[in-house]
């Protein structure tokens, strides 16, 4: 009735002719209004938007297509008024494997229609590698909590959160209620960890920066999603996190390259008193690189910031680069390797605050340095040492930094967002190489 021609067009001429006849009209109006603004409360469920001044509609089934087309054409009848139209939906409605698990089917890989299996058994990814020690660490240390934003399964804490019901909180699509939250958390006295999408994270920079970093909370920051993201678009690409995070003074940033590496960046992220940002790929943990030193184990953060995955034979070029890109940059390096140039690839499990020593020192004795990073150029790992090489007044090496730029990213699989880029191991060799003549 509300949104009926008829009916608005008799209500505008009713105010008009009240509002002409004096001293009665305008107070006789006021009354009518208040009258209907009562029986309002009483019969329409959505007078928190009426308040706001916004004609609200429903709540409709959204799956009624009449109904909706109906409340559609009711809200293109009303002129110079916001209309806000309520539609309750199911999600995965009308397919039942999607009906019956919806946070599977939130994004999938390709499936069989009929039995809504996937075609391949997904691979042991960084995520459910953080899950599980999620759930191992906090078997026996009660102080540790979960803190997430809607992304119970996407972010691997789904386990957690069943397991440990009153430790586990999702504050809903809320990211800086989620680290403003945890930052309470942790005053407290408790160990939150708040685990997120990188691109997602984005929201929070304003919290993290004045609820965690100022006053040196120990929140652990579990950033999934970081670097390209292969199958989401351009808005989840993971490429800010880089930039974001080094920005912000008191903040840790850690980015492990392999499984081992990842536990053991949670742990020691754990023991600080202060906020560490553990970042890594939505990718398989079977990408990363599966060795150290063959029979050695990595050492741990403590004692070890910066690892020398791979030492030239001869001093010509040192590569720099972190996490999830060193598979490629150790491909790049055998390929060119292969025209008589020795490499030296270093991994910078510690991205904040860079090890600068360490930079520094293999600087000085390489002909050139490469930066290698899937983020952007701006503010990433490539300027910053490249501004630490000045602040040491290193002038004997040539310079090359291999990044993103400055662009969004399109939606693609990885691995062919790498190649396009120029990140793969034979796109980094043929820019080393000419730059290296």
């Amino acid at each position: 009735m509300r949104t009926n021609k008829k009916y608005n067009e008799l209500k505008s001429g009713i105010e008009g002719a009240l509002d002409k006849i004096p001293n009665v009209g305008v107070p006789m109006a006021e009354a009518i209004k208040n009258t209907k603004n009562s029986l309002k409360h009483l019969l329409v469920p959505g007078m928190f938007f009426e308040e706001l001044g916004i004609i609200y509609i429903g709540p409709i089934n959204g799956h009624d297509i009449r109904q909706v087309y109906e409340a559609l054409e009711a809200a293109s009848r009303i002129k110079n008024r916001p209309v806000l139209i309520h539609c309750l939906t199911k999600k995965g409605k009308g397919y039942p494997p999607a009906e019956e698990n919806p946070s599977r089917f939130h994004g999938v890989a390709p499936f069989s229609i009929k039995t809504g299996e996937p075609y391949e058994k997904p691979a042991r990814s960084y995520t459910k590698v953080f899950g599980e020690w999620l759930l191992n660490k906090g078997k026996t240390h009660t102080d540790l909590v979960s803190v997430c934003a809607a992304m119970p399964d996407g972010t691997g804490v789904r386990k957690f959160a069943e397991i440990y019901p009153e430790r586990f909180f999702d504050v809903g699509i809320a990211e800086e209620h989620a680290v403003t939250f945890a930052a309470g958390l942790a005053k407290g006295g408790l160990k939150p960890v708040v685990s997120v999408y990188s691109t997602f994270l984005q929201r929070a920079y304003d919290e993290m920066i004045h609820d965690v970093c100022l006053n040196q909370l120990p929140v652990i920051f579990a950033v999934d999603h970081c670097g390209i993201v292969p199958g989401d678009g351009e808005t989840h690409q993971g490429i800010f996190d880089l930039s974001y995070l080094t920005s912000m003074p008191n903040m840790e940033v850690l980015s492990p390259m392999n499984e081992e590496d990842l536990k053991m960046a949670l742990d020691y992220a754990y023991e600080q008193q202060g906020p560490v940002a553990v970042r890594y790929p939505k990718d398989s943990v079977e990408e990363g690189v599966s060795y150290w030193k063959k029979d050695e184990s990595l050492p741990d953060y403590l004692t070890s910031r910066t690892l020398c995955l791979k030492e030239g034979k001869g001093q010509d070029i040192c590569i720099f680069a972190a996490g999830n890109m060193i598979r490629d940059v150790l491909e790049a390096a055998e390929i060119v390797e292969k025209e008589g140039l020795g490499v030296t690839v270093l991994d910078l499990r510690v991205v904040k605050p860079l090890d600068r020593k360490t930079i520094v020192e293999y600087a000085r004795n390489h002909t050139m340095t490469v930066t290698v990073e899937d983020s952007l150029e701006s503010g990433g790992l490539g300027i910053q040492i490249e501004g630490i090489l000045q602040d040491a007044k290193v002038t004997n090496s040539s310079r090359l930094r291999i990044s993103l730029g400055d662009q969004f990213i399109p939606h693609g699989d990885r691995k062919e967002l790498k190649k396009y880029y120029g990140l793969d191991g034979e796109g980094m060799a043929k820019q080393i190489l000419t730059a290296y003549e």
